[in-house]
């Protein structure tokens, strides 16, 4: 095999591991605040990857500019959904709503847009490094993947409001004891996890497609990455979309996505049979 290709393929997979990093964060506040797995986390991605086609599409802005307002967009949608579909229902049925919420997501994409394949043409720009070439599209996603996640780490660990929300998580009834708001923290934190979502839709859209549906094999790999590196942990989920997005990658070039996927899922099981915690050994 070709010494170029399989540095493609590598480099390839880091940006694969960062779109999954982007998904798995998102999935990570919603569980480790609210305690639910958020089945329509998918569909945040998929709608943002619509919104920047169309915002394109119609407008005639470039996807890299519209990130900000798809962003804004998503933050109030999943506020929205937290207020007036999560909020207040039973806990045992807030993970089923969620489940609703997708199926009426992907069917109002369905109706809206059609099942057909949505592609926005931006120029294919590549740049040589040593030899290996690299879509510059791929380069800024892979560069907006870095960014937002050292900010994340930043908010999330070194400010107030970080640290509120990980009181929440760690013992919600205390933090409330101390005068936490934690409905107010239960809305920001489904609306951060859609925002990381609709970024990586977003970023994905120019090297990507959209369809009804698009968001699921990677909010699928998201929920795989969040067990594997523990529950509600950030540097675990990182190592984890790390390892199965390089090696999605390099399978894939080497054989095909169906073996890709395979050997990632039994990277996976073989994990968790040997350490069930996860990667990060549960610690937050």
């Amino acid at each position: 095999m070709n010494e170029n290709i399989l540095i493609q393929a590598i480099i390839n997979g880091v940006l694969l591991a960062g779109i999954y990093a982007l998904v798995t964060a998102g999935l990570n506040i919603v569980y480790g605040v609210i305690r639910i797995v958020n089945f329509c986390h998918g569909e945040l991605l998929g709608l943002s990857m619509y919104l920047t086609y169309w915002f394109f599409e119609l407008y005639g802005i470039h996807p890299y500019l519209s990130i900000p307002l798809v962003c804004i967009i998503l933050l109030l949608v999943g506020a929205l959904i937290q207020i007036l579909v999560v909020e207040g229902a039973p806990h045992e049925a807030q993970g089923v709503l969620t489940l609703a919420l997708y199926m009426a997501m992907q069917g109002g994409m369905l109706i809206l847009w059609t099942s057909d394949y949505r592609v926005i043409n931006l120029p294919p720009i590549s740049i040589n490094l040593l030899g290996v070439f690299i879509s510059i599209h791929k380069a800024v996603a892979l560069i907006g993947v870095i960014i937002t996640t050292i900010l994340f780490y930043f908010a999330l660990f070194k400010t107030r409001y970080g640290m509120i929300m990980r009181a929440v998580v760690q013992d919600p009834e205390a933090a409330e004891w101390l005068g936490v708001n934690t409905k107010r923290v239960r809305i920001v934190s489904f609306g951060l996890g859609a925002l990381l979502a609709g970024l990586a839709g977003a970023l994905l859209i120019p090297i990507y497609y959209a369809y009804p549906g698009a968001g699921l094999p990677f909010a699928l790999m998201g929920w795989v990455i969040m067990v594997l590196g523990g529950l509600g942990n950030f540097m675990g989920a990182l190592a984890g979309s790390l390892i199965i997005g390089v090696t999605e990658s390099v399978i894939s070039t080497l054989y095909n996505a169906q073996m890709a996927r395979a050997i990632s899922l039994m990277i996976f099981f073989v994990v968790i049979l040997i350490k069930p915690q996860g990667l990060a050994g549960g610690k937050r």
